[in-house]
């Protein structure tokens, strides 16, 4: 069920995995059933939280995911609940947010229970360095704590519509001159690097940023760009 709902368009083990490696500075309380209920013992044995959750997860980052009447919350390490069960599905807390499911949709939910970003995603990693993979209207791509997309073609919620006023068409540039200078040569190997880095297709890209290398060196914008393309095959595990 799990991997199910927070399964994703391109796999991200390191997104996946990342809060398991962070040290944690709280209690290790460990699920335990007891009479077909579930609660908490420390790690000598000692009851911590009374068997009353009809299933429950492990902590991370303080908190533990528990299930009531098929919904699902989360709870302190001292039993008390952060967020009631209300949730169709839940994932563990990474980097302070925890994805949640209601109905088919994921969002984000914080320490304090509240929504950081509301649900609205068809599947959703955890965040690993701020940033989480997404899917949504069968695209993929990358967002940032505030919800915004860092990478990908995600169909925009109403939010990021308003907030992010589509850019106008830009003019078509004028015929090329018979000549060109090397620095003219690698712009133009940026700018279609650019186009295809946004339509996801990033070897294309990585290849466009390599042309104008070969013309132009030390173009800046032609470093970053192909800096930024890495770091992002690095984020979604493209070899």
């Amino acid at each position: 069920m799990r991997t199910r709902i927070f399964s994703i368009l391109i796999i991200c083990v390191v997104l996946a995995a990342s809060c398991q490696k962070q040290p944690q500075a709280h209690k290790h309380l460990y699920p335990i059933p007891v009479h077909g209920k579930y609660g908490y013992i420390d790690s000598k044995g000692v009851l911590m939280v009374k068997p009353q959750f009809d299933a429950a997860r492990e902590y991370a980052e303080g908190l533990a995911a528990v299930m009531v009447n098929e919904k699902w919350g989360y709870i302190n390490e001292t039993g008390a609940y952060i967020a009631n069960p209300q949730y169709d599905d839940v994932d563990a807390f990474c980097e302070g947010l925890a994805a949640v499911r209601v109905g088919d949709r994921i969002g984000y939910i914080g320490h304090d229970g509240a929504y950081v970003i509301t649900p609205q995603f068809e599947s959703a990693t955890r965040f690993y360095n701020g940033l989480a993979a997404v899917s949504l209207g069968g695209k993929g791509g990358i967002i940032n704590k505030d919800g915004r997309q860092i990478v990908g073609e995600l169909v925009p919620s109403a939010a990021q519509e308003q907030a992010q006023p589509p850019v106008e068409q830009q003019p078509q540039a004028a015929k090329q001159q018979p000549t060109q200078s090397s620095a003219q040569i690698a712009a133009e190997h940026v700018a279609k690097a650019k186009g295809l880095f946004e339509q996801s297709n990033y070897d294309a890209a990585q290849a466009e940023c390599e042309a104008a290398l070969a013309a132009d060196p030390q173009n800046k914008d032609a470093l970053d760009l192909r800096a930024q393309i890495a770091q992002t095959k690095k984020i979604l595990g493209i070899q």
